[in-house]
């Protein structure tokens, strides 16, 4: 009888879900930089119904809003520009870079500014917690606890040769039989800043990778 899998949690990848938060906030400064200036030149206040049109519709949209205050429609649209003293063009890659931006991001419209919602921050830690996919991975996952609570009970005695050497790579690594180091990271140091010690935790790429490598193994053997 297999045994029963029920996913685990390997690691929350905190660095990652900061570094998602910080791109997020760096995208709604450029959002709504294309937005004030599309909105100056349809002479358009901010408003939710505008910069959600905007938002969704991009160039396509502004374009029939401006074409809709032309004050001769039927003169050239260069000519109505002109009249104007508006450069639509201008904005055309702006608009369309825009839509693809907010599109692919967390944030959302809310009244007149962009935010990031409580659905929007949990689709961002979920990309960045990593769990068991196999029974396997538990148990390497097991193997890696077990090595994070040695180096853990064993710190006072444990010199972090990587404080000695910066720039060194940390990690648990091996050396197989090409003079080509593989790393093994099923556990990595991980600190909170600068100032605090280093704890070592389970790495959840190294231990896809040694699974994988495993069951690479164990095809060939078959053969």
């Amino acid at each position: 009888m297999s045994e029963k899998f029920a996913p685990r949690i390997i690691e929350v990848d905190y660095n990652g879900i900061e570094s998602r938060i910080r791109k997020n906030e760096d995208l709604k400064k450029s959002i709504i930089s294309v937005l004030v200036k599309a909105e100056r030149m349809l002479d358009e206040k901010p408003s939710n119904e505008v910069r959600k049109r905007l938002l969704s519709r991009g160039y396509q949209y502004f374009l029939e809003t401006i074409e809709n205050k032309f004050p001769f429609p039927k003169a050239s649209n260069s000519e109505n520009y002109r009249l104007l003293g508006v450069d639509p063009p201008s904005l055309e890659r702006s608009l369309q870079n825009m839509v693809n931006q907010f599109n692919g991001s967390e944030l959302s419209l809310s009244g007149t500014d962009l935010v990031m919602t409580n659905q929007g921050k949990a689709s961002i830690e979920n990309d960045f917690t990593y769990f068991t996919q196999n029974v396997k991975q538990n148990e390497i996952l097991d193997f890696a606890l077990k090595i994070c609570n040695i180096l853990k009970e064993n710190e006072k005695n444990f010199i972090d040769y990587c404080d000695l050497h910066p720039g060194a790579p940390k990690g648990v690594s091996w050396h197989g039989n090409s003079n080509v180091e593989q790393k093994f990271l099923i556990v990595k140091p991980e600190r909170k800043d600068i100032d605090s010690e280093y704890k070592y935790v389970p790495f959840a790429r190294g231990i896809y990778h040694v699974e994988n490598k495993l069951q690479r193994s164990l095809q060939l053997t078959k053969k």
